[in-house]
């Protein structure tokens, strides 16, 4: 068999130049899917890690109803004594933190001009066990336990040419829907990256939310984070039957939505992707199969005096057959080679420096992987490619192989 192997070495580069096109054919075409295989990860990874950490997190458990009406933002579909619900949940393992929340809309005024908000109560011990927000302060501090100050987006505090120890009237309606109003000192500016965020956040304490929203001892929101991702849906299963506990013995039904649920629109998108993908992968196929192909088709039509010549000598027709597959294993090799090595270049040189999304009209996209999108590294996906291109080659060259191994021999010696 090896030298059959040096054999077949030795009749891929008889015809160089037609072998290296089918090799760059091969190598680009590999190239190509590593490097969007690496790129719709990566955005896949930033947009699943995004949602969960700037907005959703893992779970968030809510009044029976609130998630159909969560785009208004109600208050009178609220948690009573949530403290209740955390002390059923908190001996499920996998757990990592539990926060309350409040969210409610509003306007915030800085004396001249006003603005709509996204008010966000939290309670900050809590919230930086959920969420990464309170890590994305550019200026000034993170808000602790007391009362009076205010963490703002970088955006809003702009429009309203507000700064660190500036002071900010924040305006909403009440529970029973009367007008309050409760004056802040902004204590941090946000910089998260995310527009929806940095345009209109106004988060405070808890406890200020609940004064200001006449909420006492009630929020909207219980948010959960979990150690693993992938344990999403075994985590769900024990929340849900110690929230069905929860229900029978106060009387007091709730809801609980996973980030995979609240994300529906966001997973959309990234399905989208990998078909697009898809559709890619069989148009980069079809060409290195149809490159394949008429290499080794025109390869057996020049060289079938030989295939006569050797069959006549006693080469049997596996031989022959298996001669012209390794012809195309080393074709599928060279350029599964290239195409590996400038894929992987490609892909670790966009997951360490990314795709800068500033200054573009992409801000669709933004809201959803930030201000720029990296790619993933895998070496599995590489070695799975590579393989994945050498079946594809030999494949591709095993139609030709078995027109050559029918030759008769008389018939092939009289080819001219």
């Amino acid at each position: 068999m090896f030298g059959f192997l040096k054999l077949a070495i030795r009749n891929v580069w008889r015809n160089r130049r037609r072998s290296i096109i089918t090799m760059l054919a091969i190598g680009m075409g590999l190239m190509l899917v590593i490097f969007l295989r690496g790129l719709f990860s990566g955005m896949d990874k930033q947009t699943i890690d995004g949602f969960i950490k700037f907005q959703s997190s893992h779970f968030q458990i809510h009044a029976k109803g609130y998630s159909e009406k969560a785009r208004l933002l109600p208050l009178d579909i609220s948690i009573e004594n949530p403290q209740k619900i955390m002390d059923e949940l908190v001996d499920i393992p996998e757990i990592d933190g539990i926060a309350p929340r409040i969210r409610f809309g509003g306007l915030v005024s800085s004396g001249i001009n006003s603005f709509g908000i996204l008010g966000i109560g939290i309670q900050p011990s809590a919230e930086e066990k959920v969420s990464v927000l309170l890590q994305k302060i550019s200026e000034g501090s993170k808000l602790n336990d007391k009362d009076g100050y205010a963490l703002i987006g970088k955006e809003l505090a702009e429009d309203l040419n507000l700064k660190v120890g500036s002071m900010l009237i924040v305006v909403a309606n009440t529970i029973y829907g009367a007008m309050n109003a409760i004056e802040l000192e902004v204590k941090g500016i946000i910089d998260s990256g995310f527009p929806q965020y940095d345009a209109s956040a106004v988060l405070m304490t808890i406890k200020d939310a609940q004064r200001l929203l006449d909420m006492e001892n009630r929020i909207t929101d219980l948010v959960i984070s979990i150690k693993e991702t992938r344990m999403t849906d075994t985590v769900l299963s024990s929340i849900q039957e110690k929230l069905a506990n929860y229900a029978a013995r106060l009387r007091a039904e709730v809801e609980i939505q996973s980030w995979k649920e609240m994300g529906e629109r966001a997973w959309g998108t990234a399905r989208l992707r990998r078909n697009f993908f898809i559709i890619i992968n069989m148009v980069v196929i079809l060409v290195a199969v149809m490159g394949v192909i008429n290499t080794m088709l025109m390869s057996v039509t020049e060289r079938t005096r030989e295939i006569g010549t050797m069959m006549a000598v006693g080469t049997t027709q596996r031989e022959v057959l298996a001669l012209f597959l390794l012809e195309g294993l080393v074709l599928g090799i060279m350029g599964g080679l290239l195409g590996s090595l400038l894929g992987g270049l490609l892909v670790q040189y966009f997951a360490t420096f990314g795709i800068s999304l500033k200054g573009t009209s992409a801000t669709g996209l933004q809201s959803t992987v930030g201000e720029a999108i990296y790619a993933q590294f895998s070496w599995i996906e590489i070695v799975i490619s590579f393989i994945v291109a050498q079946i594809i080659a030999v494949l591709s060259a095993s139609y030709p192989a078995y027109i050559a191994s029918k030759q008769e021999p008389v018939e092939a010696l009289r080819h001219i």
